[in-house]
């Protein structure tokens, strides 16, 4: 039994579903892909994420510090834009992250095992019979 199978069978108690289910069988004599940009990906973006948003609210905090020679209506105009443009990015941002680590993760997931629902010919093939 696989180890992530038997960590399952440890953790949820569902030894006779991968005994009883011969879909979560792993392919014989395949072997599984190295791990290549998608493993970078996803060990950098929980980086990425805590970096980029610090970055994004920078402004926001160092125009309540900073001090502004100006009339209190302009302060508080350039606050709420600068506030507006930062939610925005911030969204972003985080979209775009969402979306590089779904990729990442997708891609992880086809280089693992086979499993034998894998092995099954195609009905509809292009090979005579």
């Amino acid at each position: 039994m696989p180890a992530w199978n038997a960590h399952l069978a440890r953790v949820w108690g569902i030894k006779f579903l991968m005994k009883a289910n011969p879909l979560l069988r792993q392919l014989k004599g395949f072997t599984p892909s190295p791990p290549g940009l998608e493993q970078r990906i996803l060990r950098r973006i929980p980086e990425l994420l805590v970096l980029g948003l610090a970055a994004i609210t920078a402004p926001t905090l160092l125009i309540r510090v900073l001090p502004y020679s100006g009339s209190i209506q302009e302060w508080q105009s350039a606050i709420a834009m600068i506030d507006i443009v930062a939610i925005a990015f911030g969204v972003f941002y985080i979209t775009m992250l969402f979306t590089l680590g779904l990729g990442a993760f997708i891609v992880k997931l086809m280089k693992g095992p086979a499993y034998v629902a894998d092995a099954y010919p195609l009905i509809d093939s292009d090979q005579p019979k």
